[in-house]
């Protein structure tokens, strides 16, 4: 499986459209995280860009999951294929009184 940046420009001043479609938007989103095929997505302090990391075969792929968000209309998306992708995911582990 590639990895894929996703750059998404928003509007500056989003619509009341735009602003409705934001709960759903981030149901998706928690689906798409769920499910692996997003690894990462953050939302500028601006709220004008979005940054993703998504998995998938294709840059078609890409397009294809990009036209599952409520708010694809809105979304001016650059796709770059990553050459290597590296995070760190902390878990937080309770302690076990055992």
């Amino acid at each position: 499986m590639k990895k894929y940046m996703v750059i998404s420009r928003l509007p500056s001043n989003p619509d009341n459209r735009f602003v409705s479609l934001i709960p759903e938007q981030r149901r998706v989103v928690r689906e798409m995280l769920m499910k692996g095929l997003l690894s990462s997505y953050a939302l500028s302090a601006e709220k004008d860009t979005i940054w993703m990391i998504v998995e998938a075969e294709t840059e078609l792929q890409v397009i294809t999951l990009l036209a599952d968000f409520p708010l694809r209309s809105y979304m001016k998306n650059d796709i770059r294929e990553l050459l290597f992708h590296n995070a760190i995911t902390r878990l937080s582990l309770k302690p076990s009184l055992n």
